[in-house]
């Protein structure tokens, strides 16, 4: 054997070894991202049990949500409007336990006080929320009129 041949295998050697090399990083670097992928994976799903809960809606604020779907509001302004109702709901049923464990009825003057409290927060959010789409109603309910032409005279103007 000669010097030439040795040297040609030794690059060879060395070719070899850097290709290795750059596989193993390539797959250090896929082990790493598969670890990473897997970490999020875990915190989606332990996430989406309340997300379930939260798909699994209250019947009364679906109801809230299919009305103002049908009265065109945005799907943001819908989620809002969900959640306004959500809370009042909520504040509701905390209000019920409270005066279950005081031993007073859900159905008297203390629950009507402090239900009328919430009620007004409620329509206090949702009324910034509608204000919104009253321009919106004014202005589709208007007559729209030609800009050169005169309005007609109806009985009532002669």
């Amino acid at each position: 054997m000669d010097i030439d041949t040795l040297i040609e295998r030794q690059e060879v050697l060395v070719e070899n070894q850097k290709q290795l090399l750059s596989a193993m990083v390539s797959t250090l670097d896929l082990m790493k991202a598969e670890k990473l992928r897997q970490e999020i994976d875990q915190e989606i799903a332990f996430d989406e049990p309340n997300k379930t809960v939260e798909q699994e809606e209250d019947p009364r604020v679906q109801k809230h949500k299919i009305i103002a779907l049908k009265n065109g509001y945005t799907p943001e302004d819908v989620e809002e409007v969900a959640s306004i109702y959500r809370s009042y709901y909520e504040s509701l049923d905390e209000i019920e336990a409270d005066l279950a464990a005081e031993g007073k009825p859900s159905n008297g003057s203390d629950y009507e006080l402090r239900a009328e409290n919430v009620r007004a927060l409620r329509d206090q959010d949702l009324s910034y929320i509608d204000h919104k789409y009253e321009e919106q109603r004014k202005q589709k309910s208007r007559p729209t009129q030609h800009p050169l032409k005169r309005p007609k005279k109806t009985m009532s103007k002669i």
